[in-house]
This record gives C-alpha cells, sequence and structure tokens, in this order.
C-alpha cells in the first residue's frame, strides 16, 4: 500500500521494505534542507519485549539470550547498547554522507542461517550433474 501527499512524498510507504522505503521517501523530500534520514533495523535484542515479560528480571533476559544466541552469525543477541551505538554513528559527523538507508543492527541475521548449522547433505562440495533424457 502507497499513499502519496499532494506535497511531497513522504506520507505512507507500507509494504515488505517499510523501513527502507520510508528513510528514502524522507531522504527525497528533507535532503534539500540538509536533513539526513536513515532507519535502525534491529534483530532479536535482549529486552523484556524479547522476553515475553514487561517484568523480566536479569535471570529471565539471560535465559532469552541463550535462547535466540544461535539464531545469528556471531553468536549472540543484541543489546540495547548495540542499537545506541549505531544512533549514535548516525547523529555524529562521521556519518555525514550515509543518509535514506535502512541499516539492519541484527548480527548477521539477515545474511541468513550460519554455514555451520546448515544440514550436512547442504554442506558437501558435489559436481554438478546435467540430466540428459537420452543418456549420454
Amino acid at each position: 500500500m502507497r499513499r502519496f501527499a499532494d506535497e511531497g512524498a513522504f506520507v505512507v510507504i507500507g509494504d515488505r521494505d517499510t523501513d527502507r522505503g520510508q528513510a528514502l521517501a524522507a531522504d527525497l523530500e528533507l535532503g534539500d534542507a540538509g536533513v539526513r534520514v536513515n532507519a535502525i533495523c534491529p534483530g532479536a535484542v535482549a529486552t523484556p519485549l524479547l522476553a515475553g515479560n514487561p517484568n523480566a528480571d536479569g535471570a529471565e533476559l539471560d535465559a532469552t539470550r541463550a535462547a535466540f544466541a544461535d539464531d545469528t552469525p556471531i553468536g549472540r543477541i543484541g543489546e540495547p547498547a548495540d542499537l545506541a551505538a549505531m544512533a549514535l554513528f548516525l547523529a555524529s559527523d562521521e556519518s555525514s554522507f550515509v543518509t535514506g538507508q535502512a541499516i539492519a543492527v541484527d548480527g548477521g541475521s539477515t545474511a541468513g542461517t550460519p554455514w555451520a548449522q546448515w544440514a550436512p547433505l547442504m554442506r558437501q562440495s558435489r559436481p554438478i550433474r546435467h540430466h540428459r533424457p537420452d543418456g549420454r
């Protein structure tokens, strides 16, 4: 679903790439004014929300960390400080040429399943074989 205002492109962009779409639309509309717009797209982060309990204590958060650790290539889930570090970078002068981006802060989850977790058959190196109906 996409809706555009009479003046400017940034009203609502809703699809699979909502964060990226909104960052791009806002960047196109505000870039001339020197405003940089980026989206931080977090993966699993050790918070009470991920633990499923708004009053989660340290033990529950540790259990959540352990439960989700194997889902990322780097072997751990995110911490709130990881997101804060990205926000600080984007707000700093070091990112002055970064704009219109949806930046995944997810420990590599969007890259896919870690190679070591693939089924053994999928990890084998196999030559490509061509099917020839005539049997040659």
